[in-house]
């Protein structure tokens, strides 16, 4: 190797350029390096151009859309990116992929060498799905040739659809029967809830008094409640007109005669007529009477007047005499805008030992488990409309769905880079590397060509020139 030159004429730019040119001369003895690189490199394109097969790209663009909406204006519809993620987890699913894998033959030396679990695999890396914005999704396959590549690519497509509408589908299909079940539970809960109260409001009539609707004429139906058949819901006080049925039967006790029977009951009407005509006197003294409280209160009334007056015929043809009923003419009419402080509704003295908290807490507890059990009724009855509604749309194909906007291509020229790019990057790389050998042969030369390699033995005492040509070196000599 030659060691570094130490003199101080080196520093001189001519002495730079002519030693570069010698040394340029010199790495040029190396000339085969080049060349035995680009045969080689040559024949490594040459290889892989028989091994190596172009790559064909097709893409299929899919537009997803809202058919009928179960769903009100206000509530927010499935977010893109929710659809692009389920898009995306079904494309990239195992069992798809099989399905394509079989269908057109795919890699088959991957699938008889290693299995069909490794070709899904293979497929996976050349399978593609990206969202452009929105609700459109873009899917794209690579494959050995134009037609595969456009053939595989449309049917994954199809296989995504297929599968989106299964599943939707079977969604819908379980939320119905869902919502049906939870439909059912609900109503044995209100049939078992309006039987509780109305039981209690049998036992003790003073608790009919209320202020709402909904529960009028609860006492005169838990006459006629039975255990083998629920109550039906209670509602309004029209109701109430219903004709009575002799009431539970604690165990252990002999069923009453019929004159007991309808004794019984001619007590718990009456009880349930001296509240209800106690509620239109509160009402009216605070409302006017064309109120629909009033009205309400005034259809209560009548309606248990008949009821009582039925069972005072049946038990006793000479009824005595009944408490009339505060005439609405007479009362006085309240001044509008005059404040009237609401009056407590009048409660009857507790019986001998009956604890009135307690009866208090039972009636708040019953009450508020009826309106409950209502509410979440009328909550499921409205859930599984909407899930009827979407079963009905997904089986008639109205819900949602997947539109093909851009189908697949077929594709023209293989996914760059080509053969050509290829080679001429190949040949360049082995061009480089064949300079690069020369260069460091030249680098590591040890024989003496110039004045210059003589330094380093000593110092040069003649320096006969070169002679051009061969035949003035024979005349010299």
């Amino acid at each position: 190797m030659i060691p570094v030159d130490t003199d101080p004429r080196s520093a001189d730019p001519r002495e730079f350029l002519r030693r570069a040119a010698i040394f340029a001369r010199r790495a040029l003895r190396f000339w085969y390096a080049p060349l035995v690189a680009l045969v080689v490199g040559a024949l490594v394109v040459v290889g892989l151009f028989w091994l190596w097969k172009p790559a064909y790209r097709s893409e299929i663009v899919i537009l997803a859309t809202d058919g009928v909406r179960s769903v009100d204006a206000s509530e927010q519809a499935t977010a893109p990116r929710s659809v692009a993620a389920r898009m995306q987890e079904i494309l990239t699913s195992r069992p798809q992929l099989g399905r394509a894998v079989e269908q057109f033959d795919l890699y088959p030396e991957i699938r008889r060498t290693l299995g069909s679990v490794d070709a899904v695999d293979e497929l996976r890396k050349h399978v593609n799905f990206r969202a452009l914005g929105g609700d459109t999704f873009k899917i794209a396959f690579e494959g050995s040739s134009p037609e595969e590549a456009r053939n595989v690519t449309s049917r994954l497509a199809e296989l995504v659809i297929e599968e989106d509408s299964r599943l939707r589908k079977a969604q819908t299909r379980v939320s119905q029967v869902f919502f049906l079940a939870e439909k059912t539970r609900t109503e044995i809960k209100l049939s078992e809830t309006e039987h509780l109260l109305a039981s209690f409001m049998a036992q003790h009539p003073r608790f009919a008094i209320d202020t709402m609707p909904l529960i009028i004429g609860a006492a005169v139906r838990a006459s006629r409640a039975t255990a083998a058949a629920p109550l039906a819901r209670t509602g309004y006080a029209t109701r109430a007109a219903a004709p009575l049925s002799p009431g539970p039967v604690a165990p252990g006790t002999t069923p009453p005669a019929d004159g007991s029977r309808l004794s019984n009951e001619k007590a718990a009407a009456e009880a349930t007529l001296v509240a209800a005509r106690a509620n239109l006197a509160e009402k009216s003294a605070h409302f006017m009477p064309a109120h629909p409280d009033v009205k309400v209160a005034e259809a209560a009334v009548r309606a248990v007047e008949a009821q009582v007056a039925a069972l005072r015929d049946a038990v006793d043809p000479t009824p005595p005499p009944v408490p009339a009923v505060p005439s609405l003419a007479a009362a006085p009419r309240p001044d509008p805008f005059r404040y009237v402080a609401k009056a407590a509704p009048p409660s009857a003295s507790a019986q001998p030992g009956e604890d009135l908290v307690a009866l208090e807490t039972q009636w708040d507890g019953l009450t508020r488990a009826l309106i409950e059990a209502r509410q979440r009724h009328d909550q499921v009855e409205v859930a599984l409309f909407k899930a009827d509604i979407a079963a009905s749309s997904e089986s008639e194909g109205n819900l949602a769905r997947m539109t093909i906007i851009d189908p697949a291509y077929l594709p023209l020229r293989p996914v760059p880079p080509g053969r050509t790019t290829i080679a001429v990057i190949a040949l360049a790389i082995a061009l480089v590397l064949g300079l690069l050998i020369a260069l460091g042969c030249a680098a590591l030369d040890d024989r003496i060509y110039t004045e210059r390699d003589v330094d380093r033995f000593g110092d040069v005492l003649v320096e006969v020139p070169r002679v051009r040509g061969r035949r003035s070196a024979h005349a010299i000599l």
